[in-house]
């Protein structure tokens, strides 16, 4: 009753919270070449051992970093969970049409 419902609001809270911080990440890396660049400005001097260069001598691509770039960014994430969906629906069909009629059930 309640718990399944706690649990349901905790998954879908940390599913959201994987896909942001994946989405961040990949336009960061993308953008900018890093990861956690300027992290000290938000938590302090001593997060600027978290700062990590990806991508050295990187010029940036300033699309990915502006607003749309994560509306881009969103589109192959979606495409990329349909692919991986329908492969998985595929591999799903193969082995159940290999199986014999009575293992099905």
């Amino acid at each position: 009753t309640v718990l399944p419902a706690v649990v349901d609001g905790l998954m879908m809270g940390l599913g959201f919270t994987l896909a942001l911080v994946l989405l961040g990440g990949v336009r960061e890396i993308l953008g900018s070449g890093t990861l956690f660049a300027n992290a000290a400005l938000l938590l302090g001097s001593w997060a600027s051992v978290l700062e990590l260069e990806l991508l050295p001598d990187y010029k940036g691509f300033l699309l990915v970093i502006l607003p749309p770039g994560g509306f881009i960014v969103l589109g192959f994430m979606l495409a990329g969970k349909r692919l991986i969906d329908h492969l998985l629906q595929k591999r799903l069909l193969a082995l159940n049409t290999a199986l014999p009629d009575g293992a099905n059930s």
